[in-house]
């Protein structure tokens, strides 16, 4: 059995709500565990209805990942305080899953299309296991990491503890969001992490794809009611860019520059995955109608996102527009 865990602050409860209820939904047999690190996420938690296969682990239950968390608190933003515990808190979750079965972290805003347990039995003597960044053409560098931090594939054993070990010991010692010396916030050490024993780093158009991939009419396509990206079906993308207003959702689209497929993209990637959010927004909103369980904007920056062309701004405006209603 596969369980999915997601953790994370009060501002992003509707997105971890709709990630886990995805990965689970296309996953038969799975498990999705959600651990919220502020008291109002919890309490929201506990009111609403939970996806089927889905329980709340309270966040004072992992005593190791709370008292480094409030550690990090203060020497370091809440954000970055969030982003140091992972390695601590998958490692102090483990003691819920059993020897050699896998559990995968996912960030609140990854979503899964397929199943992943082809891929899981194809590589089953990995323990851990994370994916490249896809880009159309590979950079000389990657000021971020080469490989990306929001979905962890891990299975429980030896070697993955080891390696969970290591890397919150490095998240210990320097975790912030800004690239330096080769480090960037967790993600940069996972250069490293992969040449550890039963590790693997991946490139895959499959799973975890992000929006630094050009999709096009050309490459993505839906048959019936799978959707494949260079033939293969699509198992779970990365949503960079998405954020979650009080009013409306925000696709961000056009942050890496206007592209002609972007409306073919949304109805064929992003519309599914916008009308789960709205769903969970909506029983949010019944529950708790405050804006800080809502907002998804982390990081200063023109809130339009860094459009190449005035008709990429257009575009992701009427998008915003479809989305609000």
């Amino acid at each position: 059995m596969t369980t999915f865990i997601s953790y994370f602050s009060k501002e992003y409860v509707i997105g971890a709500l709709a990630s886990i209820q995805a990965a689970t939904l296309n996953n038969p047999g799975s498990t999705g565990l959600l651990i919220c690190v502020d008291i109002e996420g919890e309490e929201l938690l506990s009111k609403i209805q939970l996806p089927n296969a889905v329980s709340v682990v309270l966040f004072e239950e992992l005593v190791v990942s709370k008292s480094e968390f409030t550690r990090f608190t203060k020497i370091r933003s809440k954000f970055e305080a969030l982003v140091s515990i992972k390695p601590v808190l998958l490692n102090e979750i483990s003691n819920r899953i059993k020897e050699d079965e896998n559990f995968i972290y996912l960030d609140t805003d990854l979503y899964f299309f397929s199943s992943i347990n082809d891929f899981l039995y194809r590589n089953k003597d990995a323990s851990f296991i994370v994916f490249q960044h896809m880009y159309g053409d590979d950079p000389d560098s990657y000021p971020f990491g080469k490989y990306n931090a929001g979905l962890v594939i891990l299975k429980k054993n030896s070697s993955s503890k080891k390696i969970l070990e290591e890397w919150a010991r490095l998240c210990s010692e320097w975790c912030y969001l800004r690239s330096e010396n080769g480090r960037y916030a967790d993600q940069g050490y996972l250069d490293d992490l992969i040449n550890a024993k039963s590790a693997l780093g991946m490139r895959s158009t499959s799973i975890n794809l992000g929006m630094h991939y050009p999709l096009n009419s050309s490459n993505i396509k839906r048959i019936d009611k799978q959707i494949q990206i260079n033939g293969d079906p699509l198992i779970c993308f990365h949503f960079h860019g998405l954020r979650i207003g009080s009013r409306i959702i925000s696709t961000g689209l056009n942050r890496y520059g206007f592209k002609k497929s972007n409306f073919q993209i949304f109805t064929i990637v992003y519309k599914p995955v916008i009308n789960l959010l709205k769903f969970h927004r909506a029983n949010c909103r019944a529950t708790n109608s405050k804006d800080e369980f809502f907002l998804q904007e982390v990081t200063a920056g023109n809130k339009w996102g860094n459009p190449k062309t005035l008709l990429g701004l257009f575009t992701s405006l009427l998008i915003k527009t479809y989305v609000a209603n």
